[in-house]
């Protein structure tokens, strides 16, 4: 008899602590789901690094970037389109003044690293491609300095950002006979677009 009424106390057990176990995992199924997942939102920049900490900057609103080339900034091509566009956004510029040629190098060499580094590691690339075309911002290169960018799509939207250093051409080449041209100085320039869809630059078919 005792053993009767114990299994029946522990049936009874059973059925009192069972819902209350259903209740719990339900609880907590519920409580999961409910949860937002983090979702990124187009409205979102890429990451976008700090300014080169080694430099002073100056900041300068633009309608539109004019450097030595003009004011075409990113240029497309695909199987049966060229041509490029311009791209608003902001700039800022930095000079070291009066340094040695050795301090020039180091500091020209640390700002393309700095940003090389920084830029490609959060996935900037100098060019991409996207719905067949061939995207990439102005590069051009020379004795007195260079212009080049890097480009990031996503949602169909396009930034860019896009350097430039200068340099004295009497630097690398001399007149005979010349005495060493530094103490000199080097400029730095930045340009961060603001978005750009892509939709009102590029054609509507590659």
């Amino acid at each position: 008899m005792n053993v009767a009424k114990s299994k029946f106390s522990v049936a009874v057990l059973l059925c009192l602590l069972l819902p209350l176990f259903l209740a719990v995992l339900l609880w907590q199924r519920m409580n999961v789901i409910s949860k937002p997942l983090p979702v990124r939102t187009s409205e979102e920049k890429p990451f976008i690094p700090p300014l080169y900490p080694e430099l002073s900057w100056v900041s300068s609103e633009k309608q539109e970037l004019r450097l030595l080339l003009g004011d075409s900034m990113v240029y497309y091509s695909s199987r049966t389109h060229s041509g490029s566009f311009g791209v608003v956004g902001k700039e800022w510029e930095a000079t070291r003044q009066n340094i040695s040629k050795e301090e020039l190098y180091k500091v020209d060499g640390d700002f393309t690293k700095y940003y090389n580094d920084e830029l490609t590691k959060h996935g900037w690339v100098f060019s991409t491609r996207t719905n067949g075309f061939l995207l990439q911002p102005m590069a051009t290169d020379g004795p007195g300095g260079g212009i080049w960018g890097y480009t990031k799509v996503e949602n169909g939207t396009l930034y860019a950002i896009i350097l430039q250093k200068k340099k004295p051409i009497s630097l690398f080449t001399p007149p005979v006979g010349s005495p060493d041209p530094c103490p000199c100085d080097i400029t730095f320039r930045i340009f961060v677009s603001n978005p750009q869809d892509l939709i009102k630059v590029l054609p509507k078919s590659p």
